[in-house]
């Protein structure tokens, strides 16, 4: 399935993971084949920052697999342990949602809007900003 515009595809996130006014999206974008390094870096950041972050029951998690076939999303999720929202990557998600192909991690509002990004996950200040943006959009959310 080709997702040929940013419409369609944010509609199917937001749907896809029943995503609510007050609350946030971290999506990571993983291939089957990642090696056990490349995968984990971004769950150690998520799972570092939901120590610390306010609200945690207000953000949900997304892993977009870039694979053929629905298949492979089962096995990414038995091999991985993934217990979140899983969808497949057919080669266009960075494309469509208009991020640079490196993204590791990504913050999405219940809008839609991209509101953080990040491509170096061995950024240090950039870990810190996640956590500043989680906390400053999650307080935002709940007025």
């Amino acid at each position: 399935m080709l997702l040929l515009h940013n419409t369609s595809l944010i509609n199917k996130i937001i749907s896809e993971t029943n995503l609510k006014s007050d609350e946030l999206l971290l999506i990571i974008y993983q291939t089957n084949g990642s090696c056990i390094k490349c995968f984990y870096q971004p769950t150690y950041l998520i799972e570092d920052v939901m120590k610390r972050v306010n609200f945690k029951n207000k953000i949900k998690f997304l892993s977009f697999v870039y694979c053929d076939r629905e298949k492979e999303l089962k096995i990414f999720r038995k091999k991985y342990n993934w217990k979140h929202y899983i969808l497949r990557d057919d080669g266009n998600v960075f494309k469509v949602l208009k991020i640079d192909k490196k993204s590791i991690l990504t913050v999405m509002n219940p809008t839609g809007e991209i509101i953080f990004n990040i491509t170096d996950i061995d950024n240090k200040s950039e870990n810190g900003k996640l956590l500043d943006v989680l906390n400053q959009e999650l307080e935002n959310l709940k007025k």
